[in-house]
């Protein structure tokens, strides 16, 4: 079978790294002077070093870029404290050196190292000359390596490097020496077994498979050998096989169902297989199945089936549940969860006859799940009378949520009782949240920012500032090294307090690391400092564009500040990259229509590139949707063809509930979200807020 290679990254605690130092003639470390760096309180006491004297003759005959000797910057060196023209003259030499690595040009590497040795980024220098060329390593430069940078996330990088050219080069005793104890990569354990076949140990590394191979999913490539070996020596049980196959199928993995059936050897069983991947092909098929309920397989076959059908014809899936579930074997846990299942599936495609299946499927109406979705499908069809009702079902702790306090306002205005209603909406209105705004519409008060910043401590400012890992992600982030200052910074703040993180935040906003203020902030929970949470950078770009696309300054600012924070580099899992997390289909068509050249995915990482091209396709959102930024923005984030689909089924609705019946989670969230971030992003730009425009709120009937 072909897998798909799986990998994880270990990050270690980012404090002050201990030091290497070394002679540049003879490259043996010396040993290292000790002393406590005690930071704040916030981390352990750790060993740090003095700098031993440079040396200013480096010796000619060196052929390799990793036996250039490295020497480490002093624990305390602050970027901050050093003269603008030296720090500029720093980051110049560390950019050659980088360079030289790459280039493998070791003779200007020799003349830069020793310039650079109290920089910061050292030890990023270091490690590239390291794994620039693994087969120099030793394993007592890798274990000092290990020791000497153990404060930094480097080791971990080094170490998954490491692995793997010990893997490659079969090396199997020197990969178990250093195989970590803690890992949860599957693709490393699988190695690790395979290790152990290889040097003897069989009886071990077998023992450990079954539960690496008995999952629902297709493991890493690299667990193919010991997995062909555990087989072919007997170690695969029926039963183990005939679990896996059912796991497999569940998650909809036919081509590897067929594999893992293919080790089923039970005539019985076997028939079972290739029943069960014909049903999955066409679960309608299940109408005609005739089995007695005690054939091996029976309840797997059809609670798979039934799964599959609710999605093509849910009424048929769930008449056939009702007619067969007394032939299941299922726990109450299991028929709770089958229910949800179908029920969810059914009220999502807001099926006509959800109401009655509904009270089939959840008749004491318990399930937490299926009451929301119960709720949505009712708001669909303007049942106010049964929301009323569904809502006094709710949990307490539901109750109090703003969603269903507004919808709750909303079913008793509707019903009559709009004295209680104006007062539920008068209190919500004071909360800044998208119904919070809503709300404030609904009685014509003005929007509630509830703006608190916190202020600057120069002190704890001062203090954070001369911290190595900090000083670290600075010269990272200076660098474009995003992902290695985002791990310094992630290690490092684990251990702050609240106001340490606020502190923080000040620190990266003023670095013009607006994703990170944004983060730290967060961390810390304090909600009301929206400067801090809502920065407005590349501001030119986006007037600019504004203006060119003819759509307002503060959508795309709230677009751009939901979809990527600011990140420039960030890149989905789905394929979006950049600012306003463009994919590059979309991009490209984009370009094509605003003549602008385009030549590849990695022109959207330019931020002014990225603003114009998503300026350009939200402009086309709009003008798709006749100027409604609701519709417009659930297009950006779900697709227009999905949304023409939503439209010609629940267009007619009023625009809070067309936008609380979006069948999507993540698109309903984004929306609700944009549309608040408009009003935030109006109010910090001096702008008039309006929450909802005139096209938009045309269907929303007036409160008297």
């Amino acid at each position: 079978m072909q897998h798909q290679p799986q990998g994880v990254i270990r990050l270690v605690s980012a404090v002050s790294p201990k030091q290497i130092f070394g002679s540049l003639t003879r490259w043996r470390h010396k040993p290292l002077q000790q002393g406590l760096l005690i930071i704040l309180g916030l981390i352990q006491p750790c060993i740090g070093s003095s700098a031993l004297a440079k040396t200013s003759e480096v010796k000619a005959s060196v052929s390799s870029l990793s036996e250039i000797a490295p020497a480490a910057p002093k624990p305390d060196f602050n970027t901050t404290a050093i003269s603008p023209q030296k720090l500029r003259q720093l980051r110049s030499d560390y950019k050659k050196a980088r360079k030289a690595i790459t280039t493998r040009n070791t003779k200007q590497l020799q003349i830069l190292m020793p310039a650079l040795v109290d920089y910061p980024l050292y030890p990023y220098l270091h490690y590239s000359q390291i794994t620039s060329d693994l087969s120099k390593l030793n394993q007592k430069n890798y274990n000092d390596f290990m020791e000497s940078y153990k404060d930094t996330p480097l080791p971990s990088r080094l170490e998954s490097k490491w692995l793997s050219y010990l893997a490659k080069r079969k090396r199997w005793n020197n990969f178990l020496d250093n195989y970590p104890a803690n890992t949860s990569s599957t693709s490393r354990q699988c190695q690790r077994l395979w290790a152990l076949h290889q040097t003897g140990k069989k009886k071990l590394a077998y023992s450990q498979v079954l539960p690496l191979w008995k999952v629902g999913r297709s493991q890493p490539k690299s667990c193919d050998k010991i997995f062909r070996n555990w087989i072919k020596a007997g170690h695969l049980k029926e039963q183990d096989a005939w679990q896996r196959f059912w796991l497999v199928l569940e998650n909809g993995n036919r081509s590897l169902a067929r594999y893992v059936g293919d080790l089923i050897k039970d005539s019985a069983h076997r028939r079972m297989v290739t029943t069960a991947i014909n049903l999955h092909k066409d679960p309608v098929k299940l109408a005609k199945l005739k089995l007695p309920s005690k054939t091996p397989g029976y309840t797997q076959l059809v609670v798979t089936s039934l799964k599959r059908l609710v999605w093509k014809d849910p009424e048929q899936a769930l008449q056939l549940w009702q007619k067969l579930e007394p032939t299941l074997t299922l726990n109450t846990e299991q028929k709770l969860k089958l229910r949800q299942r179908l029920g969810l599936s059914m009220l999502k495609k807001y099926h006509p006859r959800s109401g009655y299946w509904l009270k089939q499927l959840d008749p004491k109406i318990e399930d937490p799940k299926l009451i929301e979705w119960g709720l949505r499908f009712h708001l669909s069809n303007q049942d106010w009378e049964a929301v009323e009702k569904l809502i006094a079902q709710l949990s307490p702790e539901d109750k109090d949520k703003g969603r269903w306090r507004y919808w709750l306002g909303r079913a008793m205005e509707s019903n009559g009782s709009k004295p209680k209603a104006i007062g539920i909406f008068t209190e919500l209105s004071r909360e800044r949240s998208f119904y919070g705004f809503l709300a404030a519409d609904r009685i014509g008060q003005t929007y509630s920012l509830n703006n608190s910043s916190q202020p600057v401590d120069q002190k704890v400012i001062s203090q954070l500032s001369k911290l190595p890992a900090l000083n670290r992600a600075r010269e990272l982030f200076h660098h474009d090294q995003l992902l290695d200052a985002r791990r310094e910074w992630w290690k490092l703040s684990r251990q702050f307090s609240a106001d340490q993180h606020i502190q923080s935040a000040h620190i990266a906003r003023r670095w013009g690391w607006y994703t990170q203020a944004i983060r730290a902030t967060i961390y810390a929970r304090h909600w009301d400092d929206l400067r801090l949470r809502f920065p407005a950078p590349y501001s030119q770009s986006i007037s600019t564009n504004a203006q060119r696309f003819s759509i307002d300054i503060p959508w795309i600012f709230a677009v751009t500040r939901q979809e990527s924070a600011f990140a420039a580099d960030v890149r989905s899992p789905a394929g979006a990259v950049g600012l306003m997390q463009l994919m590059p289909a979309t991009a490209k068509q984009t370009a094509k229509s605003i003549n602008l050249r385009y030549k590849g995915s990695h022109q959207l990482k330019n931020p002014s590139t990225n603003i114009q091209l998503g300026s350009a396709y939200l402009s086309k959102m709009l003008e798709r949707h006749q100027g409604n930024r609701v519709h417009a923005t659930a297009a950006y984030n779900a697709g227009p063809h999905r949304v023409k689909g939503w439209l010609e089924k629940r267009g007619a609705l009023p625009v809070d509930l067309w936008i609380e019946s979006i069948p999507f989670d993540e698109t309903r969230q984004y929306v609700q979200n944009v549309l608040s971030y408009s009003v935030i992003y109006s109010d910090l730009l001096g702008q008039p807020k309006q929450f909802l425009t005139p096209v938009e709120a045309s269907k929303l009937p007036p409160i008297n």
